[in-house]
């Protein structure tokens, strides 16, 4: 069962729940069971990616994890002042949910690895890495994308388009090519978990 952290009003110092966290918990949950059903554990190296709220426990060199609801407050002002945008709240709700090694998954066009946040970290990478990405597409002359998960062909990621959340197939360092769906709680809740 996911670790639970209650939600707060982020007037109150904590976050709302949203479609798009709601469907990113759900499959969460569907995530751990198919590992328990499988009797696999979700195991990483130990200190491959430094601490995170959601390791579970340790033993020797490998480290117990399950997705864990994140409880603090992030975003993306860095970001959105660095490269005068704002960010789509669905992705800002995407990666404000949990704290999770990557996520693999089937979609009706095949395997995916659903990028997370570890820590706080790589929630900094994970925005280094973003500003990277707008500046070639500005520089290429194309629209925002936010990129959230990885296919299984290295010349394809899944992004959203920032101006309308759309969710795209984006070769990568061209234009998207195609709409799988028109928001992230639709995709997400079309995704069927995958134990490696």
């Amino acid at each position: 069962m996911l670790k639970q952290v209650k939600y707060y009003a982020e007037s109150e110092g904590a976050f709302l729940v949203s479609a798009v966290k709601t469907a990113l918990l759900e499959f969460s949950e569907k995530y751990i069971k198919a590992y328990e059903q499988a009797e696999v554990a979700l195991a990483i190296e130990f200190d491959v990616y430094g601490s995170s709220p959601c390791i579970t426990r340790s033993s020797g060199d490998t480290a117990i994890w399950q997705p864990t609801q994140q409880d603090m407050y992030l975003d993306f002002t860095d970001l959105e002042r660095g490269m005068e945008v704002l960010v789509h709240d669905d992705f800002v709700d995407y990666f404000c949910c949990l704290w999770s090694d990557h996520l693999n998954a089937n979609a009706a066009r095949g395997g995916l690895q659903l990028l997370m946040v570890w820590n706080q970290d790589d929630f900094i990478r994970l925005q280094e890495n973003l500003i990277a990405h707008l500046l070639m597409k500005r520089r290429l002359g194309q629209r925002d994308t936010l990129f959230f998960a990885q296919t299984e062909d290295e010349n394809f990621i899944l992004s959203i388009l920032n101006e309308t959340g759309e969710v795209v197939l984006e070769p990568v360092g061209q234009e998207p090519r195609e709409v799988l769906a028109k928001n992230l709680t639709e995709f997400i809740g079309a995704l069927t978990p995958v134990v490696v």
